[in-house]
């Protein structure tokens, strides 16, 4: 079922993310939304800061450097770490929502195969 809040989630994916081919934009951009309503639900949570070894080790051929390096961790209920990106370079807030939605299915899919692997060994 879609609901208003996924809905929205999925507008924003497609027009920001979800660029991947196969299975492409579409079903890249709802995947985003699933992840991050579910990351949600969870009580997942991302936290940034800032990474030191990213700004002082940062590297691009034309010569740039971001005012701002970041990492990202999303940790779970508990607090627990559940994923992680560092060296995000001057993310826009709508590149640090991707950037959270990305964890969070990261995150979404481990917790998926650990239910099937205590499944299987039962």
């Amino acid at each position: 079922m879609v609901d208003s809040r996924l809905r929205s989630a999925f507008r924003f994916f497609l027009e920001h993310a979800g660029y991947c081919s196969p299975p492409g934009r579409t079903n890249c951009a709802m995947a985003l939304a699933r992840a991050e309503q579910w990351a949600q639900d969870e009580g997942y949570t991302a936290t940034w800061e800032y990474d030191d070894e990213g700004a002082r080790d940062w590297y691009c051929e034309c010569g740039c450097k971001p005012d701002e390096v970041l990492g990202c961790t999303l940790l779970d209920s508990d607090g627990e770490h559940a994923a992680s990106l560092w060296s995000i370079g001057d993310p826009s807030r709508g590149y640090r929502r991707v950037v959270e939605a990305e964890l969070a299915s990261e995150a979404m899919h481990n917790a998926m195969d650990r239910i099937v692997d205590s499944v299987l060994q039962v």
